[in-house]
């Protein structure tokens, strides 16, 4: 039962606004995000995983939620979804959707195929708003 020591228990996460390190639920999604479930153990218990949770800016004026975590990792998750279907992490249901980063053992970092929801980025916007945690 090694592919299921990757499931730490659940930690509840904090604001996604900062970075830091997390314990996520795991689902399994088409890539395009037509249609999803969640993972789950043997014992019914959802499945979790344990990474360093940041965001990635996407220009113009856009950034997505990514959490990183070890390719064996993710190796052993995805091997656990069905056909046609990548894991991502999620906090919540409905809470967006956010990719896996990939570390492989030489520290290369790529994202991991999947749907990602991009979110507005106030700190980038010239309009008559500007977010106060910008300053």
């Amino acid at each position: 039962m090694l592919k299921y020591f990757v499931t730490v228990p659940l930690l509840f996460v904090a604001s996604l606004s900062h970075a830091g390190w997390v314990s996520m639920y795991v689902y399994c999604a088409k890539p395009d995000g037509s249609d999803w479930d969640w993972l789950k153990q043997p014992n019914g218990e959802y499945a979790t995983v344990f990474g360093y949770m940041d965001r990635q800016p996407k220009p113009p004026h856009q950034y997505f939620h990514y959490q990183r975590i070890k390719q064996y990792e993710y190796d052993l998750l995805e091997s656990q979804c069905k056909a046609g279907y990548v894991p991502q992490p999620a906090k919540t249901n409905g809470d967006g959707w956010y990719v896996f980063q990939v570390e492989d053992l030489n520290g290369n970092k790529t994202f991991a195929e999947g749907y990602r929801t991009l979110y507005r980025d106030p700190c980038s916007i010239t309009d008559h708003y500007r977010d106060p945690r910008c300053d």
